[in-house]
């Protein structure tokens, strides 16, 4: 898995663009798959891959075998919280790759008539070549994929709605600006000039700070303070956890939570203390209006 660490040492290396294979923000797709990694694991490396400056080329996928009516829900319920992370190049349907689990076990999957594409032969009519040994790509049937046809139409309107955000001169963003026991979260994911600010005081602010770098579990956060020496409250951790979580401000899959906003930076430099104090209060949503120290 790439997390911070690596991405920080990529961008230090001079890389500036990666083509990783997303594919899908499902992780029970993903493992059917085989493709080793989680949705979170996915969103890690993309949270950081914006931090550090360095452009992803991906493509989502729809059309895996399996997929359900409850997959395109659950993505397309998520996907708005990824608006200020780099959106993929569009929706594809999902193409046999020759040495990929399903086009080396069709039967396994229930894929029927895999054949290779015919822009091979339209491409090369002349070339004495067996296409089906040849090609790299094959297009193939999938029994009840056509009744989910109106969701991966939908899928694909919210991917353009995503690639549109970032068309303008301001991408959107989620940053996290810290402060003595204290962050205010910055919500422009909107995309409408709107900027929404949220403040989190003490045990929540350190919880959300404690689930940024990767995903981590309610136990595993009180593991976590109590080898700080902080005690936290089961209770009060778990209804911000909650909390976080219906504001779109965590990727949450199963028991993990993963802190989706990015540090704030200015230029190259990182600002983890603000210089200015605000009073201490509950956490709200309001008009953020920017302050310069």
């Amino acid at each position: 898995q790439a997390g911070r660490s690596e991405l920080a040492a990529l961008a230090r290396a001079g890389v500036r663009e990666i083509q990783p294979g997303i594919e899908t923000f499902s992780t029970r797709l993903l493992a059917a798959a085989g493709k080793g990694v989680t949705a979170a694991q996915n969103v890690v490396f993309m949270k950081w891959a914006r931090h550090y400056g360095i452009d992803l080329r991906y493509y989502l996928l729809h059309g895996f075998p399996g997929e359900t009516e409850a997959d395109f829900e659950r993505v397309l319920t998520l996907l708005p919280r990824l608006r200020h992370l780099a959106p993929p190049l569009r929706l594809r349907r999902l193409a046999l790759t020759r040495g990929s689990p399903y086009f080396d076990f069709p039967e396994r999957y229930g894929i029927r008539k895999v054949r290779p594409y015919p822009e091979y032969a339209a491409a090369l009519p002349e070339a004495p070549l067996d296409w089906s040994r040849a090609a790299q790509s094959f297009d193939h049937e999938l029994p009840g994929e056509r009744a989910l046809a109106g969701h991966a139409r939908r899928l694909g309107e919210e991917v353009a709605r995503w690639r549109a955000l970032w068309s303008g001169p301001r991408p959107p963003a989620l940053e996290l600006r810290r402060g003595e026991g204290f962050v205010e979260l910055v919500d422009a994911r909107a995309g409408n000039g709107r900027r929404d600010a949220s403040r989190w005081d003490g045990d929540a602010a350190w919880a959300y700070l404690a689930c940024g770098d990767a995903p981590m579990s309610r136990e595993e956060l009180l593991r976590a303070a109590r080898a700080e020496g902080r005690t936290l409250d089961p209770g009060a951790l778990s209804r911000a956890l909650e909390t976080f979580d219906e504001r779109g401000l965590v990727w949450r899959e199963g028991k993990s939570f993963f802190a989706l906003a990015l540090p704030y930076r200015t230029g190259f430099r990182e600002y983890d203390i603000l210089s200015v104090r605000r009073p201490r209060g509950d956490a709200s949503v309001e008009p953020f209006r920017e302050e310069r120290a």
